[in-house]
């Protein structure tokens, strides 16, 4: 299975996006780069969509996911043969840091945001460790 986690920098368009933790050094660049309009820090949740062709195993799903720790999850499609499962991870995160070439946060505040970012992405990438164990222990 493949998993997407992003922290991302956003204005109706990704600035800066990134699948995994970032360091100090690629946050301050985007952080000091000139834009327009508001400029974001954001960290998403993982997103993850599971299709099966039966209740059965749709319900296996979500087993899994409680067993795993998953907060957010459920049936999202039901029909004759076709069942899609939706799971949300909890770690989320977003505040304007600029507006135009106003800087409305300093770096040291961004820097431990920074810390606690790339630590909310690290438990996304845990959860979906755990996730990932829970469903080969329940569909196996």
């Amino acid at each position: 299975l493949r998993y997407k986690y992003i922290i991302h920098l956003h204005f109706s368009f990704f600035h800066r996006k990134w699948h995994r933790t970032i360091n100090k050094k690629e946050l301050l660049e985007g952080f000091n780069e000139k834009v327009q309009g508001e400029l974001w820090f954001k960290v998403d949740p993982f997103i993850l969509h599971i299709g099966t062709s039966n209740l059965e195993n749709a319900n296996k799903i979500l087993k899994a996911m409680k067993e795993a720790g998953v907060k957010r999850g459920g049936i999202i499609l039901a029909e004759e043969g076709k069942y899609l499962i939706e799971l949300i991870g909890t770690e989320t995160l977003a505040f304007p840091i600029k507006n135009g070439e106003e800087k409305l946060i300093d770096e040291t505040y961004l820097e431990t945001i920074l810390e606690k970012s790339n630590s909310m992405i690290q438990k996304n990438y845990e959860r979906l460790e755990k996730l990932e164990k829970a469903f080969k222990n329940i569909l196996n």
